[in-house]
């Protein structure tokens, strides 16, 4: 009975506690609310009070300028006479004639200007209109241009032997014979001989020649049908390369004429490992071998490339050119003929040539900014 009565009395006593402590907590509330009351209140006196000083500050003020102005006038009344007006006006007369003749000055020389413009314009139509009158005028003969027939090259007159004309037949009918070769006038110098003789080993080492059972007519039915790339390799010391700015060997194939929409690539002078910096249009297209040999060493112990890793290192040179000469990203279709194709991790090489793009931009953008 006696445990009971003090748990009884114990609870009593803490319900007490916690009554006391919940008024104590709603009498700060109460007082917390009223004191943001008060604040509010006299905020809004104060900006009432502002308000009122301010407008009354403002009437006063508009008073005194009101009362000035008319003491003003009144003096301005008293003081007044017809002479005196006269003179005002003679003195502003006098200063405004020297401001209307340049006013003047300055409507006929924008008068001149407009004038110039007109002809200007004139010029740039009639230039225009003789510009396409000249494209519609090409355009008109390239579509009237007719191929030459049979009858008009048998109008032309025959050789005069008859060694000749058998060549010419041969020319015309077959393909081309020992003899056809043997006519044909040989280089000027030994410099020349032997700059043929490295290029045609140089493509052979590649694969880029066809093998001994292909025909000329394939190679060049296949020569036509792709826009190829001729893997060119200067000699593999560096100061032959760095002694010129990398001189470029022309290989003698097609008559040794240039193919239109081919581009060259240079390396620089300066340092010729970090990249291909030139493009120059309407020439064939040639990457060093050593070039090609360094990143054939850092990404695998293949020896032979993929013709994917071939494009890939071409494309990725050649807009790191156009990108830093600011030239349009129009290149030529890579090739390579290879027959035993290696197996290499193409993957990591873009990888490695997109940050060679991105750090190549980067160094041309602070260069600009440099000069700039």
């Amino acid at each position: 009975m006696k445990r009971k009565y003090e748990e009884a009395e114990a609870l009593k006593k803490k319900k007490e506690k916690e009554k006391k402590e919940k008024d104590k907590k709603e009498k700060e509330r109460k007082e917390k609310a009223a004191k943001k009351e008060k604040k509010i209140e006299s905020t809004a006196k104060m900006t009432k009070l502002f308000s009122l000083r301010s407008e009354t500050s403002n009437k006063k003020k508009e008073e005194a300028d009101l009362i000035a102005n008319e003491q003003l006038l009144k003096e301005i009344d008293s003081t007044q006479t017809p002479e005196k007006t006269n003179q005002i006006s003679d003195t502003w007369q006098k200063e405004l004639n020297p401001v209307s003749a340049e006013i003047e000055n300055l409507t006929s020389a924008l008068t001149s200007i407009k004038d110039q413009l007109n002809t200007i314009e004139l010029a740039l139509t009639v230039i225009e209109k003789n510009k396409s009158s000249s494209k519609e005028t090409n355009n008109n003969n390239r579509r009237s241009f007719v191929p030459p027939s049979h009858e008009d090259f048998a109008s032309v007159p025959g050789p005069s032997s008859s060694k000749e004309t058998n060549n010419n037949n041969r020319r015309s009918f077959g393909p081309p014979s020992h003899e056809d070769f043997a006519a044909v006038p040989g280089p000027s110098s030994d410099k020349e001989k032997n700059i043929k003789i490295q290029n045609s080993r140089k493509r052979s080492l590649y694969g880029l020649e066809s093998s001994d059972d292909e025909s000329d007519a394939d190679e060049k039915s296949k020569q036509k049908h792709w826009k190829r790339i001729c893997v060119e390799s200067e000699s593999p010391d560096r100061n032959n390369r760095m002694s010129d700015e990398s001189e470029i060997n022309h290989s003698e194939g097609d008559n040794g004429r240039d193919e239109e929409g081919l581009w060259t690539l240079k390396y620089t002078k300066a340092d010729p490992d970090q990249g291909i910096m030139e493009l120059i249009p309407n020439s064939r297209v040639y990457i060093e071998e050593v070039a090609l040999l360094n990143i054939q060493k850092s990404q695998s112990k293949q020896t032979t490339f993929t013709r994917l890793l071939m494009e890939n290192i071409f494309v990725s040179n050649a807009l790191a050119a156009c990108t830093l000469n600011g030239k349009s990203t129009a290149y030529t279709q890579t090739w390579a003929m290879k027959k035993n194709f290696g197996a290499m991790d193409v993957q990591t090489i873009k990888q490695s040539m997109s940050a060679f793009l991105v750090k190549k931009k980067n160094s041309a953008i602070m260069n600009q900014k440099f000069l700039s």
